[in-house]
């Protein structure tokens, strides 16, 4: 056999694709199995891209875009992310990817069988979504498009929630509202933007002007597309999560709401505090600053969101290990009550009395200088004496 060095070795794509689970968009997404290993996959297809009523200008744009975030998403290997192993076209302008697939149902088919969950369970299942997504915050990488479809877990057995299952796929896979809207895509509506923050939209020349001066760590990168890589974004959906979780509505859309009332609505208006509809104002105030419309206004990554959660209901911190401060963009500090609880001011130690301090100087052991005083104290009583007695006898 000839040697191979510095050639390249083509090999066949080998998945055995199983069933059609889900069309969404322009998303077919079907259960797989990856040969020889039998490992279950997601074979996701992005047949929408072909569609007669997308424009075909923006499709090449938007098919490097999807190459380049799986090239870089690929390379993520913490624990609780469904990676993606494959990428490559079924035919042109056709991108397919394959990840890791759950045997979970996902957070959706829950949310759909319990209706809400306590405030309890919200804190438990916001904790558990940040710790997976700690260390890709702390490389100020995003999911991007967090919604309750691509998150993993068992059913609960009980009153808690399975986290310990929890797995979040589809990391960076997602069409932004801005990619959607330059597709003119006829299917398009409200339920595809519903986990969005107002950053992923389209602005309008004085917005535009604004957002120049917005730091530059809530700006995209030119290679990952029109929305945010920022964990800011990722906030949001976790605040929209937390909020649907608690109460069963969206904070700002209503279901079959027109596609231009909807994003006015999130660029625009301010939910309904949580406050009002039966939850602790605390927890409500938590929730509300991660759906702030400034992003350098929310928490500055998932871990803080999960922290301050805690802190309002009176439970210790999740214990993820939060990103570092200097490589994610400012935040406005947060009220002791959203954040860390401030620590009671500790009490000077009391001084002892006079009497304390005598017992203890006579229960301690005598020293050499106690016992010099002694003999000096024993001459003087002597020499005194001496001088009464001659004193006397004279």
């Amino acid at each position: 056999m000839e040697d191979l060095q510095g050639g390249t070795l083509a090999l066949e794509h080998r998945y055995d694709i199983l069933d059609l689970c889900d069309r969404r968009g322009l998303i077919s997404a079907y259960h797989g199995s990856q040969d020889p290993f039998s490992r279950p996959v997601w074979v996701k297809v992005y047949d929408g891209l072909g569609a007669a009523d997308v424009e075909i200008s923006a499709v090449d744009p938007l098919v490097d875009r999807l190459k380049e975030s799986a090239r870089l998403i690929s390379d993520l290997q913490e624990p609780g992310i469904l990676r993606i192993i494959d990428y490559g076209e079924l035919e042109e302008r056709v991108p397919f990817v394959i990840s890791e697939r759950s045997p979970h149902p996902t957070l959706d088919d829950l949310l759909d069988a319990e209706g809400t969950f306590s405030v309890d369970k919200v804190c438990d299942l916001i904790g558990q979504i940040a710790k997976i997504l700690a260390p890709v915050h702390r490389q100020r990488r995003a999911h991007g498009a967090l919604s309750p479809q691509w998150i993993y877990m068992a059913q609960s057995a009980g009153d808690a929630l399975a986290v310990d299952t929890m797995s979040i796929g589809h990391f960076q896979m997602e069409f932004t509202p801005a990619e959607r809207l330059d597709l003119a895509m006829a299917s398009f509506g409200s339920e595809d933007i519903a986990v969005f923050a107002p950053e992923f939209f389209p602005q309008d020349d004085a917005a535009a002007s604004d957002d120049a001066q917005v730091e530059d760590a809530y700006r995209i990168k030119d290679d990952l597309g029109p929305g945010t890589t920022s964990p800011a974004g990722d906030v949001w959906a976790l605040g929209v999560l937390a909020y649907t979780a608690l109460v069963g509505v969206h904070p700002f859309l209503d279901p079959g709401q027109p596609l231009d009332e909807a994003i006015d609505r999130i660029q625009s208006a301010a939910p309904r505090p949580l406050s009002q509809l039966g939850i602790d104002a605390k927890i409500s105030d938590v929730i509300l600053r991660a759906l702030s419309k400034d992003p350098r206004a929310r928490f500055p990554h998932a871990t803080a969101l999960a922290d301050a959660l805690f802190a309002a209901n009176g439970r210790p911190k999740t214990g993820a290990v939060a990103p570092e401060r200097a490589a994610l963009a400012p935040t406005p500090a947060a009220p002791p009550a959203a954040a860390e609880e401030i620590a009671p001011r500790a009490k000077p130690p009391s001084r002892p009395n006079a009497a304390a301090q005598n017992a203890e100087l006579l229960e301690r052991e005598p020293g050499p200088s106690d016992r010099l005083l002694s003999v000096a104290l024993f001459f003087l009583l002597i020499s005194n004496l001496a001088w009464l007695f001659y004193v006397v006898i004279k």
